[in-house]
């Protein structure tokens, strides 16, 4: 069981990461706001509230809710909700109601909306 987490944890940020990288030009996937996508700013500050809460389920639903799949922002928003999620150990997701499977499936549906298509993470 832990050789599987500790694969998707893997998987997760190497997704991330191949998005900031390809995408953006960036080696993390880190999303700053600081002026350079002023439109995703505000929903970027309530995924990381609901991170702290550990609302997760509700962090990535308004994730998938309030993205315009036509804005690059919000993909580079979502890598960095999902890396934070692959870094996050399986206990603390299990007990807000997620897991490193369900972040992996999340940033691989996410990333589809934008034409990325990575290998299953199953």
């Amino acid at each position: 069981m832990q050789f599987e987490e500790d694969w998707l944890m893997r998987q997760i940020n190497s997704m991330a990461q191949a998005i900031a990288k390809a995408i953006f030009g960036r080696d993390e996937p880190e999303y700053i706001p600081d002026g350079e996508f002023p439109e995703a700013d505000p929903l970027h500050e309530r995924l990381l509230d609901l991170l702290d809460e550990r609302r997760i389920n509700e962090a990535e639903n308004l994730l998938f809710e309030e993205s315009s799949g036509d804005d690059l922002a919000y993909l580079l928003v979502a890598a960095d909700f999902y890396n934070r999620l692959g870094n996050m150990d399986a206990q603390t997701l299990e007990e807000s109601g997620f897991s490193h499977k369900e972040a992996a499936e999340g940033l691989q549906d996410f990333a589809e909306q934008y034409g990325i298509n990575f290998l299953q993470t199953e």
